[in-house]
């Protein structure tokens, strides 16, 4: 026991140095069985020693008081992940990221395509990544019906984000909560800087081991959080001018393979490929083969915005 409290301390102190922890802010618990080590409220993180720590039960009762402190307003939220998830601790930063895509985001944060993804447990680079965001309250501990709502409406997240807050991260134990908090800490920050260098096409390859069918393509846009409006084949050597969308778009090839032509270089989409695009990159569209291409495509609003730029 005096063992897991040495290496409380020093996790504390490492999400400091880490700007998890500023100010007081953050915290974390660790499970033993049933007996759960919780940080006190409104201590500076890094200066934390072994005897500041609580101990309470799956319940939530006190079974170790720290003398002198209050047990953190975080509690009751972490005993949602380890009653829901099974987790072995679960970790709670103030990370500048984490508040910064909850900024850019409405329901979650979505990436795709980014290798520290593989961090995540049961999570590939091809897959989509979605962190749900949860609307912040006055007081921490009036977090935790959201949150509890939120695990259960999202079963493969491993976090929860706090809109202009921060996150909340689990694990199986603490070595497995503090590399998902890094891996994600990392994406939220590489999606931010990506975000800076304009919109970019992103192409999502099929996740599935069986042949992608008309029907199995649109549920996959629709994970995207688009809507699907058209299902659309086009001639063998097909060419589409140069244009742009005027909103957020999906392409979800069903059938043979296409290339979009955009100015920062091609795109090549086959069957069982979701093509996202941004909406702002001007490109032309060809079918450079002997071959039809059926695709479904799909926007935000449902409805198709093109403006037309000619020159192809």
């Amino acid at each position: 026991m005096s063992s897991t409290r040495g290496l409380f301390t020093e996790l504390c102190a490492e999400f400091y140095r880490l700007g998890w922890a500023s100010g007081t802010g953050g915290g974390i618990s660790i499970r033993e069985g049933d007996r759960i080590f919780v940080a006190p409220s409104g201590v500076q993180k890094e200066r934390l020693r072994p005897q500041d720590i609580f101990v309470i039960s799956m319940d939530g009762t006190v079974l170790e008081a720290a003398e002198g402190h209050r047990i953190s307003q975080c509690t009751p939220l972490f005993l949602e992940a380890f009653r829901r998830r099974g987790a072995g601790a679960v970790l709670h930063a103030h990370s500048i990221n984490a508040v910064m895509v909850t900024a850019s985001f409405t329901d979650a944060f979505r990436c795709t395509g980014l290798e520290m993804m593989k961090g995540i447990q049961d999570t590939s680079v091809h897959d989509l990544l979605e962190v749900p965001i949860i609307e912040n309250t006055a007081r921490e501990c009036d977090l935790a019906e959201s949150l509890g709502k939120a695990i259960e409406a999202w079963p493969n997240t491993q976090a929860i984000l706090v809109r202009g807050h921060g996150v909340y991260v689990w694990g199986q134990d603490w070595a497995h909560a503090k590399t998902q908090a890094e891996c994600y800490d990392y994406l939220f920050q590489a999606v931010m800087k990506l975000r800076e260098l304009g919109p970019q096409p992103i192409v999502h390859k099929w996740p599935h081991t069986t042949p992608p069918t008309a029907e199995a393509v649109s549920a996959e846009m629709e994970r995207f959080g688009y809507k699907v409006y058209d299902l659309q084949t086009v001639d063998p050597w097909f060419n589409r001018s140069r244009h742009t969308h005027d909103e957020p778009e999906i392409r979800g090839a069903v059938e043979g393979v296409f290339t979009f032509h955009f100015d920062s270089g091609p795109v090549t989409i086959e069957a069982g490929d979701i093509l996202l695009n941004p909406g702002a990159p001007p490109h032309e569209a060809r079918n450079h083969n002997g071959r039809p291409f059926t695709a479904y495509k799909g926007s935000i609003s449902e409805v198709r915005k093109v403006t037309e730029l000619g020159g192809g």
